[in-house]
């Protein structure tokens, strides 16, 4: 009866690794043998981060221009200005999060091998 217990740790310890391995591939930019997939790829994220920031930035700057109409309008207490408060606090750390993200994919695709111009494209034709 407990001659099956070993057995399956070591089925459990083999598989392990192998759907590792299959999960990661799958998750990994197109291969350099494709560079107009990469090259979608990586202007993409890069695009998506710069949404990201941008949208941050226009929640944090609604945020604070709701709480300013508040505070002018009456005496902002109570769950008024703590909803108004946190929102302007979450907004500050998604921007955070977002541009931290963005500075830190320019050296990501640089160790990736991804030519700078990449992303110069697409600050030329960004509009956001």
């Amino acid at each position: 009866m407990t001659r099956w217990i070993p057995t399956l740790f070591l089925a459990a310890a083999l598989a392990a690794p192998l759907c590792l391995a299959a999960s990661t591939s799958s998750a990994q930019p197109a291969s350099v043998e494709e560079p107009e997939a990469s090259k979608s790829y990586w202007q993409s994220r890069y695009l998506e981060l710069k949404a990201q920031v941008s949208d941050a930035n226009a929640r944090l700057a609604q945020a604070k221009r709701e709480y300013n109409k508040a505070k002018q309008r009456s005496r902002l207490r109570g769950d008024a200005k703590n909803s108004i408060l946190m929102e302007i606090q979450s907004a500050e750390m998604d921007l955070e999060n977002a541009q931290r993200a963005l500075d830190a994919l320019p050296e990501e695709a640089r160790a990736a091998g991804v030519p700078p111009g990449w992303f110069r494209e697409v600050d030329e034709n960004y509009e956001g």
